[in-house]
């Protein structure tokens, strides 16, 4: 008889905001350079603006406010990570959005069955935005849930992006 494999998934790490991140492979798009940043008037403090990438408008997003982490001490992010939501049947369409990033580290394969709650003493984090932490390498590394993130309505940001572009 073998014995069970425990099920891996692939994260990438990074931080931001001094807090170790970790976002699932299959939901990272790419990893680019900061492009232009189009500011947007009337939208949450979190997001930076929009960039083009690959012809088409995606949301910045500021990783540390939106994760109510400590602010950046950085005043320019090398990367930042292009993210989309995993697939869904009932959706026929998602919009990538951008993170930004202090540092983008390396891919590593964790077992779900270490994922642990967040710490409950940090009442300011939004746990819709976490699957929970890993202890890696004796860190505490948070996992965030992409796909809870479009619960924030970023169409009627990419809406007014395209008109401001298209006048």
């Amino acid at each position: 008889m073998k014995p069970s494999q425990e099920y891996l998934e692939h994260y990438l790490k990074f931080s931001s905001g001094g807090h170790h991140l970790l976002i699932k492979v299959e939901n990272v798009h790419s990893i680019v350079e900061i492009p232009e940043i189009k500011t947007v008037a009337q939208t949450p403090n979190y997001i930076s603006g929009v960039i083009v990438i690959e012809g088409e408008s995606v949301p910045l997003m500021d990783t540390s406010l939106r994760l109510n982490l400590n602010p950046s001490k950085a005043s320019i992010r090398p990367k930042i990570i292009v993210a989309v939501p995993s697939y869904k049947e009932d959706q026929n369409e998602y919009h990538p959005i951008a993170f930004t990033t202090e540092e983008i580290d390396d891919v590593i394969a964790l077992s779900l069955e270490g994922l642990q709650p967040l710490p409950t003493e940090k009442e300011e984090y939004d746990n819709r935005l976490f699957d929970g932490v890993f202890n890696v390498d004796q860190k505490l590394m948070m996992a965030i849930n992409i796909d809870n993130f479009y619960k924030e309505d970023f169409d009627e940001i990419l809406r007014r992006t395209n008109n401001k572009r298209n006048n």
